[in-house]
């Protein structure tokens, strides 16, 4: 099979591909905050409260009963006017 007739996105298929790796690995990286994922949470929802956010997390253990939600201040307004 020849890859001269494929398509291609714009650029360099090369540079396409490491910029999905680097966005990929990146986010990663930034959203694990701890090894232990119920410590990185933990710490998300520390750092959410910290930047006004709101959250909801009972349980952060390995239960059937976890739960993690978070909510931006400006959906809580529309929630509380629209229901």
């Amino acid at each position: 099979m020849h890859h001269e007739n494929c398509l291609k996105p714009e650029g360099s298929k090369i540079m396409y591909d490491c910029v999905c790796y680097l966005i990929l690995t990146h986010v990663r990286e930034l959203s694990q905050r701890d090894h232990n994922i119920f410590k990185s949470l933990h710490l998300w929802k520390e750092h959410l409260t910290c930047k006004g956010w709101h959250t909801y997390a009972p349980c952060l253990i390995d239960s059937t009963h976890f739960l993690f939600v978070f909510q931006l201040p400006w959906q809580r307004d529309l929630m509380n006017i629209y229901g």
